[in-house]
């Protein structure tokens, strides 16, 4: 998922300078409270309580297990797989933005609209395509030098040697959801919170940096057409020249 963390930030830095309103809006926070301990589990959010675009019942919702088997195994599962399509809002220290993302074996396709203009990031073979559909311009750069103008350290959804540790309840985006929680080596951890056994969102904690993810759909399967490089569209081969 390093790939993913690093098209977050590639469009941080991409979207910066192509939207002012964007600049000037504070960033959003969750509540100091979002992580207290909640008496129960009950499911009276209301859709006016989820982010914008997000639905209370993602396309993807595993049925109750009957042998114990988390709930979020299904999805552990499907990000491990290293083939799958999610579309999210994601709050990160450099703000809040909404993507969708995916995923196959050769390639990692993320876009997202800002003012009207529809920007995609596809990251192939070591080299990494801004696409920006408006002026139909394709700009390239090496994937390492994205990755070190990004500053990102972290790989903030790896399913990689996760251990599952636990599950509870606690107050996620306004509402008392269940979750539950893994761990890795290195101390991180990544929680999955459900409500009506539906996965509403994803907490990461990974080197003291949170990721919050308000998931609207995680889904087996990529989407062929978001990793494909327009053709007509005109190239600026920064990669080609080392850049």
């Amino acid at each position: 998922m390093k790939k993913t963390i690093l098209l977050l930030s590639i469009f941080c830095l991409l979207l910066s300078g192509c939207s002012s309103k964007t600049n000037n809006e504070p960033a959003e926070t969750m509540p100091a409270e979002s992580m207290a301990p909640a008496e129960s589990a009950e499911d009276d959010a209301t859709p006016s309580e989820m982010p914008a675009g997000q639905t209370a019942s993602p396309t993807a919702t595993p049925a109750a297990a009957e042998n114990n088997t988390p709930l979020s195994q299904m999805y552990v599962d499907i990000i491990k797989s290293g083939d799958y399509f999610m579309k999210a809002k994601v709050q990160a220290a450099s703000g809040v933005s909404e993507f969708a993302v995916s995923v196959n074996q050769e390639s990692t396709a993320m876009e997202t609209e800002t003012d009207g203009v529809l920007y995609t990031v596809v990251i192939r073979d070591g080299v990494t395509y801004m696409i920006n559909h408006e002026s139909k311009m394709v700009i390239t750069s090496s994937a390492d030098v994205a990755g070190s103008a990004s500053n990102m350290a972290a790989d903030a959804l790896s399913t990689e040697e996760i251990t599952y540790t636990g599950k509870g309840t606690a107050t996620f985006n306004g509402a008392s959801c269940s979750y539950e929680e893994y761990k890795n080596p290195a101390g991180g951890t990544m929680r999955f919170y459900f409500r009506n056994s539906a996965l509403v969102g994803i907490e990461n904690v990974a080197d003291s940096l949170t990721t919050t993810y308000f998931i609207e759909e995680i889904s087996a399967g990529h989407r062929a057409g978001m990793h494909e490089i327009p053709a007509d569209y005109q190239l600026l081969d920064m990669a080609a020249l080392g850049g």
